[in-house]
């Protein structure tokens, strides 16, 4: 199957709060204070989003009925530069209850300074998740918004691969997680048989059946064992990834029709002579990270999932599948990979947002099916 083997085929933020309640809040984005550079970067993280959050108010001051546009560059802008965003959200609302406290606001906004830094990313930081009210950050780009492949510039990262996939589905990625394709809206309760025709599915083979402007299709939609995997393409990360990495990318479903790209996961390869965090250390954070309710499942010596529920359907390469079946208990999907030869160092560490893939499938199923 398609899985991550690797397999070559391969907001709303904090409410209005006093200052005591605030800082509490805040304590949670706390990270060590980072070197002087890694201060110069946040710096130029805020004012990139600035720049970013101008540029969209041009364009519903220049157009008569823009505010759609409007709010599609917005979105971008906070996916792409996701701790500037929540840096001045927590800011203008610190100064909010400030005044509503009559206090001076000075020290909640330095806590607000812990957003920026902890939301953006900075190669000495061997976990490049966070995670703040549901939703989730990778190497400091955003996994929660759908948006315009044209307006996709996340910092540090190449998205020329992703661009070539939109124009040629044959440079799509097809991989980790797959469902039925009977999980998704449009196809949910069409008659099995009538699934397979729509889907040009004369005889299943196992090398899948490439259903254009939907995915690669691998079994027999007639039987459970069918699994579908959705066009993706990733962005690379080319700034310089330090001593601990030796590369992390970010994923995102393909939908050309609308010409828009949906988050779906980022994946960090940890070079294998890295002696910054272990296996068992990023396990244990990726936990604490993804909050209440999120649990450890071994799978072996060197796979760990971190999930809200137990995951009981497996592929044929041990990697979770139809997680959009209902009730969809899952939002975020962490694993963990160690090396085989070396268990005790992590070869690489994936979050997915089950919740975007799910979304994004209902809505593409709808799509490319109108007539069910």
């Amino acid at each position: 199957m398609i899985g991550l083997g690797l397999s070559a085929k391969a907001s709303s933020f904090l409410p209005i709060l006093g200052p005591w309640l605030l800082a509490t809040t805040l304590a949670s984005a706390k990270t060590v204070d980072p070197p002087a550079r890694e201060e110069d970067q946040t710096t130029q993280t805020l004012d990139s989003f600035e720049s970013c959050r101008r540029s969209a108010l041009d364009l519903l001051k220049r157009e008569q009925g823009g505010k759609r546009r409007f709010t599609a560059a917005l979105n971008a802008c906070r996916e792409n530069f996701p701790g500037a965003d929540l840096y001045v959200t927590c800011k203008k609302q610190a100064l909010q209850a400030a005044k509503a406290e009559n206090t001076k606001p000075d020290q909640m906004i330095s806590q607000c300074k812990r957003y920026l830094i902890a939301a953006s990313f900075g190669p000495s930081q061997p976990f490049p998740v966070f995670t703040e009210r549901e939703q989730a950050f990778f190497a400091g780009i955003g996994l929660n918004r759908p948006q315009a492949l044209k307006n996709l510039s996340p910092p540090n990262f190449n998205c020329s691969k992703l661009k070539k996939a939109r124009a040629d589905a044959a440079k799509a990625s097809y991989l980790l997680i797959g469902n039925h394709p009977g999980v998704f809206a449009a196809f949910a309760g069409v008659d099995p048989k009538e699934l397979a025709t729509t889907l040009g599915v004369k005889k299943a083979g196992k090398s899948g059946v490439s259903v254009e402007k939907l995915g690669m299709l691998y079994g027999d939609p007639r039987k459970d064992i069918a699994t579908l995997y959705f066009a993706s393409a990733p962005c690379f990360f080319k700034a310089d990834t330090g001593k601990t990495y030796s590369g992390l990318s970010a994923y995102y479903l393909l939908d050309p029709a609308d010409a828009a790209v949906t988050p779906y996961f980022g994946i960090a390869y940890y070079r294998k002579d890295q002696k910054t965090i272990s296996t068992a250390k990023l396990v244990d954070q990726l936990q604490r990270t993804l909050g209440d309710g999120f649990q450890i499942y071994n799978r072996g010596d060197h796979v760990t999932f971190v999930a809200a529920n137990e995951l009981t359907e497996i592929d044929e390469e041990k990697d979770p599948k139809n997680l959009c079946r209902v009730p969809r208990r899952h939002q975020f999907l962490g694993i963990v990979h160690a090396y085989r030869d070396k268990p005790a160092s992590p070869e690489y560490l994936i979050l997915a947002n089950v919740k975007n893939l799910c979304e994004f499938g209902d809505r593409v199923s709808k799509k490319f099916a109108p007539e069910l």
